[in-house]
């Protein structure tokens, strides 16, 4: 999987927008990604460091789509590579 397969969308809420002043990122993620894979593909895709990386799983309602299914990940303190 490809840095665009792994990541699949950022998480929008207000606890979400809160952890943006600690430069704490949530997004959905593909379920059968790893910690290892998550953390590489923010890595490539936005040229930070991740420091570390939270996951957890959310069980959808009946209500919500097929396609929002997934894992979120919290990438924690990120910094702009210098290279």
């Amino acid at each position: 999987m490809n840095a665009f397969e792994i990541i699949k969308k950022p998480v929008l809420s207000e606890k979400s927008y809160a952890g943006i002043a600690s430069k704490k990122y949530v997004f959905v993620v593909d379920s059968r990604a790893d910690k290892t894979q998550i953390k590489n593909a923010v890595e490539a895709a936005f040229g930070v460091k991740v420091a570390k990386v939270n996951t957890s799983l959310v069980y959808p309602s009946d209500a919500v789509d097929e396609d929002d299914r997934g894992v979120h990940c919290g990438a924690g303190t990120t910094q702009k590579n210098n290279t």
